[in-house]
């Protein structure tokens, strides 16, 4: 609880990598600052256009799992919003590029947006994305290991 009270003085000089690099640390031991993860929140709503794509996924998730009321639609729209901008999804499959995501943020983001994704204007559009750039190819990849790939080459499951 210190380091929250410490923190909450802190916040408007925090970078978006503190944003995010803190509310992991709460996150994965649980501790609940719970008036101190509010005014992450809301310091990280005003930063979020100059977050990377791997800090807009880890805040999102941390906040998330630390319980209701930390986040909700209206933080998470523009998070999802610049993270799009982010992913590119107009990607060249042939060609990658500098800043060019890993897929794993992709996951850690929806899987943490999922309960608000009926009211979340970007959701189709990464969830289309999540489905062709990291699904897609992982479950291919896994057929053919297993020696099922002709089974899934024609499936329209897949894309």
């Amino acid at each position: 609880q210190a380091i929250a009270v410490e923190g909450m003085k802190k916040l408007p000089n925090y970078t978006c990598q503190d944003l995010s690099n803190t509310a992991m640390a709460f996150a994965k031991p649980n501790i609940n600052a719970r008036e101190f993860l509010k005014a992450l929140a809301a310091e990280a709503a005003r930063k979020i256009w100059s977050f990377e794509a791997r800090e807009v996924s880890n805040i999102t998730w941390s906040l998330n799992i630390m319980g209701p009321g930390l986040i909700d639609e209206q933080w998470l729209e523009p998070a999802l919003k610049h993270f799009r901008t982010l992913v590119r999804v107009d990607f060249d499959q042939g060609k990658r590029h500098d800043g060019d995501f890993e897929g794993w943020e992709m996951v850690q983001l929806l899987n943490a947006a999922w309960a608000y994704r009926s009211g979340l204007s970007e959701w189709p559009v990464l969830a289309q994305t999540f489905r062709e750039r990291i699904y897609g190819p992982v479950v291919r990849a896994l057929a053919g290991i297993v020696g099922r790939g002709p089974m899934f080459q024609a499936s329209a499951l897949i894309p």
